[in-house]
Parts: C-alpha cells; sequence; structure tokens
C-alpha cells in the first residue's frame, strides 16, 4: 500500500485504490477507511476513487443533517409554546372549542404545576399523583379530569416528535400498557352518571321557550332544541345558509373565539360530517322569515347604530386565502345590530337559573333534541346525518327498545315536536 495523500486516497498494492473520510460530523469524530465503493465494486484508478470519496462524504452529511437534534433542555412549557404557536389557524390543528378548553387548562392549572419542569423529567408518578389530587382531593368531575389527561397526550405526544424526551420515554408513558398513564379509578356514582344524557324535561323544555319568547336569543335557543345544532354552529349562521323556499338550512362552518387576537372568526365545523344541509321545521322558517324581515325594519329605523355595531370577521376555512365576512350577514344578532356569539348566552343563563332552579346549557337543548327525535324511532343513521355526528355509539346511546323509523318520518316528526311547544 503506498503512502496515503493529502486528499484522503491512497493506491493497493494490487493497483487498485481505496480513499479515507477522516472528518467531525456533528460534533462526533469520523475516520472511515474503504477500499470499494458504495455498490461493492473496487476501484481499478484514482480518479474512481475520488468519486466514491465525494459520494460516501454526501451521504454521511446529509444522514447527519437528518439526524434529529435532542432538545433535553425544554420544559412544559416550551412544548405548550410550541402547540399554541400552531393554533388556530393551521389545517390539521384542534378544534377552536378544543383549543380555548386546552388554554383554560393550561393558565390556570397545568402551566403553574408543571410549566417549568423539564418535559424529559416528569414522570407517570407525578402526572398520576396529579390527577388523583383533582379528582379524589379537589373534587373535579371525572370527566374534567379526563381532559387533563388528553392534554398531557398531546403535549408529550409533541414533546416526543420534536425529541424533547429520550428515546421510549413516550412510550413507556402513555402506550405501554403495563406503564402508561392512567386515570383514578371512579366513584360508583361516576359510573352512574356516565349513563346518564343530560337533557330538559317537558316542564323544563316549556319554561325556556316562555322564557325566550322574543328575546334576542330566540332563533339561536330554537336552532339548538329543534334542528340540534351545536353552539358553535348556530352563532355561525348567515342568511345564505337559510333556503327559504325549501325550508332548509346550510350547516359549513362555525365561530370561535381567538384567544391570541382576542377576536370572534369563521373556522371550520367540528368534523367533516358537520358539514350539512338539513330541513327544519315549518313554523320554524315561518319565524326565520318574520326574522328576517323585522330585522331589515329595525336598521331601516336605526341605521346610524346598526352600522355601529356592524363588525368584521375573518373567515379562516381556507387558510391560504383568508377572507373578510360582515356581521351584517349573520342571522344572529340583538336589536341594536350587535352580531351575538357563544358568550352571548351567559346573562340568559343567569336569569333562568334564578328563575327556574336549573342551569341553561345549549349542549343540553341538543341533547334533548336528539333524545326527542331517538324516543320517536328515527333512525340512527338519519339522526347523524342531521346533528353531524361521526360516531355511531355517540348516536346509540339514546337508544333503549326503540323501533326505528325511516327518513320519511324525520320532518313529521320534527315538526310535530315544535308544534308541541311553539
Amino acid at each position: 500500500m503506498t503512502k496515503e495523500q493529502k486528499d484522503g486516497l491512497f493506491q493497493l498494492e494490487n493497483g487498485n485504490w481505496g480513499y479515507r473520510i477522516k472528518c467531525k460530523i456533528n460534533n462526533k469524530n469520523v475516520d472511515i477507511r474503504k477500499i470499494k465503493d458504495a455498490n461493492g465494486n473496487k476501484m481499478p484508478n484514482r480518479q474512481s476513487a475520488k468519486i466514491a470519496k465525494a459520494k460516501h462524504l454526501l451521504q454521511l452529511q446529509e444522514q447527519a443533517s437528518s439526524t434529529p437534534i435532542k432538545r433535553y433542555d425544554q420544559t412544559l412549557q416550551d412544548i405548550w409554546d410550541f402547540y399554541v404557536d400552531g393554533n388556530p389557524t393551521e389545517i390539521g390543528r384542534k378544534a377552536p372549542s378544543t383549543f380555548d378548553k386546552h388554554e383554560s387548562l393550561w393558565r390556570v392549572h397545568v402551566g403553574p404545576k408543571f410549566g417549568n419542569k423539564l418535559v424529559n423529567e416528569i414522570t407517570v408518578e407525578e402526572l398520576e399523583i396529579y390527577l388523583h389530587q383533582l379528582y379524589n382531593v379537589d373534587g373535579y368531575s371525572y370527566s374534567y379530569v379526563e381532559s387533563f389527561l388528553k392534554l398531557f397526550w398531546l403535549l408529550f405526544g409533541i414533546a416526543d416528535r420534536i425529541n424533547a424526551m429520550e428515546p421510549g420515554r413516550h412510550s413507556k408513558m402513555f402506550v405501554n400498557k403495563g406503564s402508561k398513564l392512567h386515570m383514578p379509578d371512579p366513584h360508583q356514582d361516576t359510573i352512574e352518571k356516565e349513563n346518564e344524557i343530560e337533557f330538559y324535561n317537558e316542564q323544563q323544555v316549556a319554561q325556556l321557550n316562555s322564557y325566550f319568547k322574543n328575546r334576542n336569543l330566540e332563533i339561536a335557543f330554537k336552532f339548538a332544541l329543534y334542528c340540534g345544532l351545536r353552539i358553535s354552529e348556530i352563532f355561525a349562521l348567515t342568511w345564505d345558509d337559510y333556503n327559504e323556499y325549501k325550508d332548509t338550512i346550510t350547516i359549513n362552518k362555525q365561530l370561535a373565539w381567538d384567544t391570541k387576537q382576542k377576536c370572534w372568526y369563521i373556522t371550520k365545523p367540528k368534523t367533516r360530517k358537520s358539514n350539512r344541509t338539513i330541513t327544519i321545521p315549518r313554523y320554524f322558517s315561518i319565524l326565520l322569515k318574520q326574522e328576517k324581515l323585522r330585522q331589515r325594519q329595525l336598521k331601516k329605523d336605526n341605521p346610524i347604530l346598526w352600522e355601529n355595531n356592524k363588525i368584521t370577521l375573518i373567515d379562516r376555512r381556507i387558510p391560504s386565502n383568508l377572507k373578510e365576512i360582515s356581521s351584517e350577514r349573520f342571522i344572529n344578532k340583538g336589536d341594536r345590530g350587535q352580531l351575538l356569539t357563544n358568550n352571548s348566552t351567559k346573562n340568559d343563563a343567569h336569569n333562568i337559573k334564578e328563575l327556574f332552579h336549573f342551569n341553561l346549557k345549549f349542549h343540553s337543548l341538543r341533547r334533548t333534541f336528539i333524545t326527542q327525535m331517538a324516543t320517536k324511532g328515527i333512525d340512527k343513521k338519519v339522526l347523524m346525518d342531521i346533528t353531524g355526528h361521526s360516531k355511531f355509539e355517540t348516536i346509540s346511546k339514546y337508544y333503549y327498545g326503540v323501533q326505528e323509523k325511516s327518513k320519511s318520518d324525520l320532518n313529521e316528526t320534527m315538526n310535530t315536536f315544535f308544534n308541541e311547544h311553539k
């Protein structure tokens, strides 16, 4: 073997050539000798050895650049910030309502408790003790404590993806059956309550109808109770969603709050299944037509007031093509032209609690609608389509010993339910 040359090439006694790579990559010393190229072929001359070395060096550099950078110095606060930076506008991110829930959990509970701790050093034992404290000592509901567990799954999953945790640590904490994080054992009353569905009885429905008559939220209330819409879907409805000739309403968006920008905006529905067009009760359609005329008259009588209360919202359904939408187009507006939102129910909820001694929850109105349709035998698949549910088991729990009816019975059933309380 001849003497190695300055460029790391050397000739063998049999006349073939080889090469040596001696360098530092990612702060690691690399020292490699080869007498064959990447395909296992001999290198008969100096030029072939030079080319093989260049290709090998390039491969090493590419591997080094794709090698994950370990970030074991990241705190849980860093992971939270990483999560927040991607929400709520990017495609594929969490639904706005879910993000808002996470923000509340983090701000009030998780952040102060774990924010400054290195994510790679937080243990399953610490988290289980914390969940136990929340459920068994602080007295929070089982479902509320479960939301903490889901947030931990989310944040530690992000930490694993950006290499802020040692290899295998995430699997041990959240995947492996014997060692993963578990919820505390539920109390008996929790088990019993899980089988209950919150809905309003006949008397409560009558009281709510009486209360909301001729109030700002009457239309929103009826959309929840008699059409089963989600609260975020209701307050996102615009007049072009309503077809007054076919008595249908199209649900293709939801209203959400941006916690960073402190503003309301329009985004995609909760799930793909939530995009739908439904037939509404005939008498409700008449009320909508009357409401449209009423708003036109109010605006005509108070043009300056309505103009001052007009706002512009950003439509973020297509992040690459953001559009503006005027609050004038929305169905649910107050007498002064102000946009009604998910938060507009708070004052009425307080009044209802004082008057009737039960809580107003728009989601319970939706559940009341589903319960009414289920007990009257509307087919599960049909009810899933009208409510935008994507999971069969979610709807199935409303049925017990019910003989299902076909889709043709749906409109008649909805009209009957509406007319019982109009």
